[in-house]
């Protein structure tokens, strides 16, 4: 009876050990490659690319339904720009021990304003031309500031969040 005891618990042994090999190389597995990164940089750029898109429609367009249209399209590529973000800086994190931060704020600020525009021009029917040239100019300077990066190796990462720090620096959330 001791022999089979013995043997059950180094069998138990054997499984505890290649049980824990496994979920270490899961944790490896699981941790974001550069080519992540990069994708995850490049959908975030998308997403800035469109809220520029969309606030200019605005601007442009005289069609009011069409520019009720253009600030909802804003508040939802606002809105994943910001969820974009969020992915990015953890997959950042993970990979560089370095997050975007305070960008984060600021994507958080444009749903934030984003959100207001919209409710304020086709529920309340009020003017929101200088909150929306404001809206404007900090999306169109992100916009400026990183376009030509990528987060594709760690000098080039670098060269983003050395971007993200200059851009804070000379703005400040909106509200």
């Amino acid at each position: 009876m001791r022999k089979y005891i013995s043997a059950i618990l180094l069998i138990l042994l054997f499984v505890s050990v290649f049980f824990n090999v496994s979920m270490l190389y899961q944790d490896y597995k699981s941790t974001p490659n550069s080519g992540e990164l990069r994708g995850s940089y490049e959908l975030f750029m998308v997403d800035i690319r469109a809220a520029q898109t969309s606030i200019n429609t605005y601007f442009e367009e005289t069609n009011e339904k069409k520019k009720q249209l253009a600030l909802y399209d804003l508040l939802s590529s606002t809105y994943k720009m910001d969820s974009d973000l969020k992915l990015l800086d953890v997959k950042s994190k993970l990979l560089y021990k370095r997050g975007l931060s305070p960008l984060p704020s600021f994507t958080s600020d444009f749903v934030i304003t984003s959100s207001r525009l919209f409710t304020s021009y086709t529920m309340e029917g009020k003017d929101i031309t200088d909150d929306a040239k404001k809206y404007k100019s900090y999306i169109d300077d992100l916009n400026n500031v990183l376009k030509d990066t990528t987060m594709q190796d760690k000098r080039s990462t670098k060269e983003v969040f050395d971007k993200v720090d200059h851009y804070s620096k000379e703005h400040f959330p909106m509200y």
